[in-house]
């Protein structure tokens, strides 16, 4: 689910290849490195964020505190190591990655939710105080009418829930 997201998605472990390959090839993961230590790992995250990238790193193990500290978001899958779990930014108590497939799903509606409710905002309050400005609308109308904006935008808001109930099925 995250690839079809368009998420760049890697497997790395401290396991041997063979073992990391069939984890990645059942879960569907082009991108596979074994054998590699912890603080190779954590320089690959600092590599990747020099490159321009975000990463999102999530590991259970022991050897996973470096690179969950020095990712953007570390992510501890809250049934591994007690260690990943206090260096991390959150906590997934599954086994699961699909609470991170539903946070950055849910995290592109909040953005796109704030970037309409910033342009439709905006452009109400040009057109009104345009308005009120040039004598076109009483300033008691004006006055009134301003809640209105921040009613668009609670209504907005209000839209990013909808939204991913229905993403969902």
């Amino acid at each position: 689910r995250l690839l079809e997201q368009g998420r760049e998605v890697v497997l790395r472990s401290g396991a041997h290849a063979a073992g990391a390959h069939r984890i990645a090839d059942q879960a569907g993961i082009p991108g596979v490195e074994a054998r590699v230590d912890p603080e190779g790992t954590a320089e690959w995250v600092r590599a990747r964020q020099e490159s321009g990238k975000q990463v999102t790193f999530a590991g259970d193990g022991l050897n996973d505190g470096p690179a969950l500290a020095a990712a953007d978001v570390g992510i501890a899958m809250g049934t591994g190591a007690a260690s990943s779990v206090l260096v991390a930014d959150g906590v997934i108590s599954t086994w699961s990655l699909m609470p991170l497939v539903a946070g950055f799903r849910a995290s592109a509606s909040a953005n796109r939710a704030i970037r309409w409710n910033q342009a439709r905002s905006i452009g109400y309050n040009i057109v009104a105080v345009s308005a009120a400005a040039a004598g076109l609308i009483n300033p008691l109308i004006a006055a009134i009418l301003m809640p209105a904006s921040s009613a668009m935008v609670i209504w907005g808001a209000s839209r990013v829930e909808a939204s991913m109930e229905s993403s969902q099925t």
